[in-house]
């Protein structure tokens, strides 16, 4: 780090020193997470978490140089924009807590759709009018009824892991459609020398108790 900055070499030394500091460390995406919900989030850890951002190289410089086992497995979860966690307690708790603190937003042109998005048949409530054509370009079986835009049959606008268009984006736009989660997404932790992706994190903590309970009653 001779020739680095000292700005950079004081984080890569703060972040050193919160490494060794606490028990848990995980790593969330903050990918397209609005400024303003990163501080709620970050308000509402306080006391129970502490987030630090910083770029990728400085982060991984700082997981080498701490020397706490298992660290670098962390680096494989970290890409693009990203938040370290640094925590005290299992890192179930902040996984289920990032989880709950999403919401749901509109979809934008160019993001991913993360599940099916599907446009239930029904009345839309939308007058006759530019919007119907909006919706067929979507995709979306769509016509004038009875004095407004009916969707005659379900209509799937993207399946999971399409590129949202700028056309499905307008037509889910219109019909007030929210099918995106924006919040941060916890991808990793490491504890006592294992991690834990979010695969495993993403069940309930008293499902996993109630499942240990049942495997030591079983073993008896």
């Amino acid at each position: 780090m001779a020739h680095v900055a000292e700005w950079k070499k004081k984080a890569v030394v703060d972040l050193e020193a919160m490494i060794k500091e606490h028990p848990v460390i995980a790593v969330s995406s903050i990918a397209a997470l609005p400024a303003s919900q990163f501080q709620e989030i970050r308000e509402k850890l306080r006391g129970k978490a502490v987030i630090r951002v910083a770029k990728l190289k400085l982060l991984k410089l700082a997981f080498e140089n701490s020397g706490v086992k298992g660290i670098e497995q962390l680096e494989g979860h970290m890409e693009g924009p990203t938040a370290v966690i640094f925590s005290d307690v299992n890192p179930f708790k902040p996984f289920n807590f990032l989880k709950k603190s999403k919401s749901l937003a509109p979809a934008r042109t160019g993001q991913t759709a993360p599940i099916d998005i599907v446009v239930p048949k029904g009345d839309t409530g939308l007058p006759p009018g530019p919007a119907l054509g909006d919706l067929k370009s979507a995709g979306i079986n769509a016509r004038i009824d009875g004095g407004s835009i009916k969707v005659m049959k379900d209509s799937t606008v993207a399946k999971a892991g399409d590129t949202i268009t700028a056309e499905q984006a307008a037509a889910l736009g219109k019909l007030g459609l929210k099918p995106m989660e924006i919040g941060m997404t916890l991808e990793a932790a490491l504890e006592n020398g294992m991690v834990f992706t979010s695969e495993i994190l993403d069940i309930s903590e008293e499902e996993t108790l109630a499942n240990l309970q049942k495997g030591y009653m079983e073993s008896r």
